[in-house]
């Protein structure tokens, strides 16, 4: 086990994982997510969404669920979540 911030343990590969995909800058993300697990959250990415981006959820601020399609916005490494649409179908 490797631990990485905030005493959470991880198993060193996905440690790794984590300080492999930590995002210390400045960009946008925009897509559906495809899973929250712990604290990684796997993001479906690029022009042709063939591409995932894996986030820290304790660099995060705002809702998100499973299937919401977002917007990730970082700035000096923290991220602000936002909606791009609703999922599900209203009536």
């Amino acid at each position: 086990m490797a631990l990485l911030g905030k005493n959470t343990q991880y198993p060193a590969d996905l440690a790794q994982k984590l300080n492999d995909f930590k995002f210390l800058g400045h960009g946008q993300f925009n897509g559906k997510i495809l899973s929250i697990e712990g604290e990684i959250v796997t993001q479906k990415v690029g022009r042709y969404n063939t591409e995932v981006q894996r986030h820290d959820l304790r660099d995060l601020t705002g809702d998100l669920k499973v299937g919401d399609v977002v917007n990730i916005g970082y700035k000096n490494g923290k991220g602000s979540v936002t909606g791009l649409e609703k999922t599900g179908i209203s009536r």
